[in-house]
C-alpha cells in the first residue's frame, strides 16, 4: 500500500493527473477492504480533486459527497478538516456551473472557520473561491469583499511574498472584470514593486505580474506597452524554465499574436481558450511559413482564422470538448484571384498530421450558411436563415484578414436581423412563452399529465432563451450552447439564466414553485420591454404582449401576417 501511495504522490508532484486515476482507484479499494476510514477519507478527497482537474466533475461530486458523509459519521461538523471537504466540493460545483450549490457549501465552510476562529490557508481559499463564484455570477462588489478577506487572511497568517502577490493579482482581476482599469493598474504596479524588492526580477512570480500587466495594457489598447512587458516576461521564463515550458510558449504566442494578428477592425480578444490558442499557433507556426514560402504573392487574397462550427469557435471548448475530433483547425478563405492555387494548397496541407485546414472560396463560405454568396438583403432573404447558421457565419476569430469584402459581409451579418423581422421573432417568442409557460404548463399540471407538462416547460425554456438573444441582438448558437451563450448576454442574460437553472432544478412535484418562477421570468421580461418602449400594455400575460409588440413593426405586410408565419 505504501509503495502505491508513494507512486501516487510522485505522479501528483509531476502533474501527471490522468496516470493517477487507476492507482487512486486501486488504493481506494484497498483502503475500503482494510476499513481504514481515515485513509478512505484522504483518498476520496484526493481522487475527487484529480477527477475535478481532469474534467469528470460528476464522478468527482459523487466521491466528495461520499467523503462528506463518511467524515460526519466519524467526526464533529465544526472542524477545519470538514471545512476543507466543503471547500473541495464547492470548487467542483463551480466547475459544474452549479453556482447555488457552490455558494451553500462555501458559506457553510466560512461559518465553520469563523466559529472556530481559524483564519488559516483554508479560510483564505474559501474567500478566494467565493470571490471567483461572485465574479462568475456578476456580483462584483461581493467578489471584491471576499478577495479582500482572502488578502487580509494571507497577510495575517502566512505572510509569504508569493501568496500576497497572487492575492493582490486576484484582486486586480476583480477590478478588471468591473472595468475599473485604473485601480487594477494601481494594484499591479504596486505588487510589481513589492516583488522587485522582496524577491527580485528573476523570480517566476514576477513574470506572472508582468503578464497580468501586459494583458491589462492590451485591453486598454496600449499594444506597445503590452509587448514590452511580454518580452520582459519571456526573458525571465526562458532563464528560469527554458523554452520548452508551457508558460514560455504561452508568452511567445501572446507576443506573436500582438505583432502579427493583422486583425485590423476585427475583434481582438485578450485571452484565448485552449482550442483557440492551438488554432492560432497552427496558423502562426505552420501555416503562415508555408504561405510565405510558396504562395506569398497570393496572400493578399486570403483571410485566415477560426470560425464556423465547433465549440472552440464560440470560445466554449473545455476538456470534454477534446474527447473527439478536437484537433487544431484553421479556416482559409480565398478570393477569386487565388482560386487557381486551391488544389495545390490542399495537397500541401492534407498530410500534416493532427491538423485540419478548411480551404473555401469566400462565396462558398457565406453560401453554406446563408444560401447567398454575399449574405441576405431583403427581409424575405433573412427570415428563413436559422439563427445558429448566422452564429456560425459571424463567430470566432480572424487571425489575419486581407479581404475587405469578407469583413464587410460579416459586419452586415453581425448587425443582426432587420429590425422589423427581429420584432416579429420577439412577438412569436412572447406568444409561445405565454402559451406554453403561463397557460398550458399550469393546465397540464392540474391534469397530472407529466409528459404534457414537460413538453410545455421545454418550449417555455427554449423560447425564453430565444427572446433574450433577440433582445441582445445576438444570434443563438447550436442548441447545446444556447444556455451557455445566454449567461454571457449583457441584457437580462445572467439573471434569466439563474432563474431557469432554479426552475429546472426543481423536481416535478414542485410544480407550484415552478409556476411561480415562470411567472417571475415573464414579469421580468415584460417589465424590461415596457421600459425599453416595446410594449404599451400593462398586461403581464405574454400571449397578449406578443400581439402588442407587433405595433412596433413598420412594414405593413409583415405586421399583418399571422404571428405563426414567421417560423
Amino acid at each position: 500500500m505504501y509503495n502505491l501511495l508513494d507512486k501516487i504522490n510522485e505522479l501528483g508532484r509531476q502533474g501527471r493527473d490522468m496516470e493517477m486515476i487507476p492507482l487512486l482507484e486501486e488504493a481506494l479499494e484497498m483502503a475500503r477492504q482494510k476499513k481504514d476510514n481515515n485513509l478512505v477519507l484522504k483518498l476520496l478527497n484526493d481522487y475527487g480533486g484529480v477527477l475535478r482537474v481532469t474534467g469528470d466533475n460528476q464522478k468527482a461530486e459523487k466521491l466528495l459527497l461520499e467523503s462528506q458523509e463518511l467524515y460526519l459519521s466519524l467526526y464533529p461538523r465544526d472542524s477545519i478538516s470538514y471545512a476543507t471537504i466543503l471547500l473541495n466540493m464547492g470548487t467542483n460545483y463551480i466547475e459544474m456551473e452549479a453556482y447555488e450549490k457552490a455558494r451553500q457549501v462555501f458559506n457553510e465552510a466560512m461559518e465553520i472557520c469563523e466559529k472556530t476562529k481559524d483564519k488559516s490557508v483554508v479560510y483564505a481559499s474559501i474567500a478566494n473561491n467565493l470571490a471567483v463564484l461572485n465574479m462568475k455570477t456578476g456580483n462584483y462588489q461581493e467578489a471584491l469583499s471576499y478577495q479582500l478577506k482572502n488578502l487580509t487572511s494571507i497577510c495575517e497568517s502566512d505572510g509569504s511574498s508569493v501568496k500576497i502577490a497572487n492575492s493582490i493579482m486576484k484582486l486586480a482581476d476583480v477590478y478588471k472584470a468591473m472595468e475599473d482599469y485604473a485601480k487594477a493598474l494601481l494594484l499591479l504596479n504596486f505588487v510589481m514593486k513589492f516583488i522587485e524588492k522582496k524577491l527580485g526580477e528573476n523570480h517566476p512570480i514576477y513574470s506572472n505580474i508582468l503578464n497580468n500587466l501586459a494583458d491589462l495594457y492590451f485591453r486598454l489598447g496600449k499594444e506597445k506597452e503590452a509587448l514590452e512587458l511580454f518580452e520582459k516576461s519571456k526573458d525571465i521564463l526562458e532563464k528560469t524554465f527554458g523554452r520548452q515550458s508551457g508558460n514560455y510558449k504561452r508568452v511567445v504566442a501572446n507576443i506573436d499574436y500582438i505583432k502579427n494578428s493583422g486583425l485590423k477592425e476585427e475583434e481582438k480578444p485578450g485571452n484565448l481558450t485552449y482550442g483557440q490558442r492551438q488554432s492560432y499557433d497552427l496558423y502562426k507556426n505552420i501555416l503562415s511559413p508555408i504561405i510565405d514560402k510558396k504562395y506569398k504573392s497570393y496572400r493578399k487574397y486570403m483571410t485566415f482564422g477560426l470560425f464556423g462550427e465547433g465549440s472552440e469557435c464560440l470560445g466554449y471548448d473545455d476538456q470534454i470538448s477534446q474527447d473527439h475530433n478536437f484537433e487544431p483547425r484553421v479556416n482559409i478563405i480565398i478570393d477569386r484571384p487565388a482560386y487557381q492555387i486551391i488544389d495545390s494548397l490542399r495537397s500541401d496541407l492534407q498530410n500534416i498530421e493532427g491538423t485540419n485546414f478548411i480551404i473555401q472560396p469566400m462565396e462558398e463560405f457565406f453560401f453554406n450558411y446563408t444560401k447567398f454568396t454575399k449574405g441576405p438583403n431583403t427581409i424575405e432573404d433573412w427570415r428563413h436563415i436559422p439563427s445558429h447558421f448566422l452564429a456560425n457565419a459571424t463567430n470566432g476569430l480572424v487571425f489575419e484578414n486581407n479581404l475587405e469584402e469578407f469583413t464587410r459581409i460579416r459586419k452586415n451579418l453581425k448587425d443582426y436581423y432587420p429590425e422589423d423581422l427581429r420584432i416579429k421573432f420577439m412577438a412569436l417568442d412572447l406568444f409561445e412563452m405565454g402559451q406554453a409557460g403561463q397557460y398550458n404548463y399550469l393546465r397540464a399540471n392540474r391534469r397530472q399529465d407529466i409528459v404534457a407538462a414537460s413538453i410545455s416547460l421545454n418550449i417555455f425554456v427554449n423560447k425564453t432563451i430565444s427572446l433574450v438573444h433577440h433582445i441582445n441582438k445576438v444570434y443563438e448558437p447550436f442548441y447545446k450552447w444556447k444556455h451557455r451563450s445566454l449567461k454571457d448576454l449583457d441584457l437580462l442574460g445572467l439573471r434569466v439564466s439563474q432563474m431557469l437553472e432554479e426552475l429546472l432544478g426543481l423536481d416535478m412535484a414542485s410544480y407550484e414553485e415552478k409556476e411561480r418562477i415562470i411567472e417571475e421570468i415573464c414579469v421580468l421580461i415584460a417589465d424590461y420591454l415596457r421600459k425599453d418602449n416595446y410594449l404599451t400594455t400593462r398586461d403581464n400575460f405574454l400571449v397578449n404582449c406578443g400581439f402588442n409588440i407587433l405595433d412596433k413593426v413598420e412594414d405593413e405586410t409583415l405586421r399583418k401576417e399571422s404571428i405563426w408565419s414567421i417560423q
